[in-house]
């Protein structure tokens, strides 16, 4: 889990990969496999994973931190990366929807409740039907409602640019 993951955190190498750096604040994700806790993280997909525990201060770019983050909430470190890089999508096509993930911001809190293409719209950017259903499963309040990076990897938006991405 990453716990940062920004724009100051993206880096490109000169042939076009693209590198996370910042890793500060990063830990691994404890699985469980059926004999109890296990550090070989080779087959983590067939484990169960463990919900961390809040940290008394959240770490990161306030911006990009996911809701359960700020509310000191156990989290999914999956989901936080994934809502992290949500935002990063969302800012590369030239848009911020909030500073905060927090329900008192109503442009966060009509977003993560299904209304992200009206709030989208709004703010003028003007995304694809496939893009704006992306992101608004990225976006939802709930982790558990969110799209997995599996889900992701094989949304109809991912598969149309995923020859371009190598």
């Amino acid at each position: 889990c990453h716990r940062n993951i920004d724009m100051e955190n993206i880096l490109t190498t000169m042939d076009g990969r693209v590198v996370i750096c910042g890793l500060k604040h990063a830990f691994k994700i404890p699985y469980m496999n059926m004999d109890g806790m296990d550090d070989d993280y080779s087959n983590h997909r067939e484990r169960q994973r463990y919900l961390i525990r809040p940290f008394r201060n959240p770490h990161g770019t306030l911006r990009f931190m996911a809701h359960e983050l700020l509310m000191y909430h156990q989290f999914d470190g999956h989901a936080v990366d994934l809502w992290a890089t949500s935002l990063l999508l969302f800012a590369m096509c030239g848009c911020y929807p909030w500073n905060a993930a927090d329900l008192v911001v109503e442009t966060f809190r009509q977003s993560s409740s299904g209304n992200f293409a009206r709030i989208a719209s709004f703010n003028g950017c003007e995304l694809s039907d496939e893009l704006l259903d992306l992101l608004q499963n990225m976006f939802f309040l709930n982790p558990r409602d969110r799209l997995s990076l599996e889900q992701i990897r094989v949304h109809p938006w991912m598969q149309r640019y995923s020859t371009r991405l190598g």
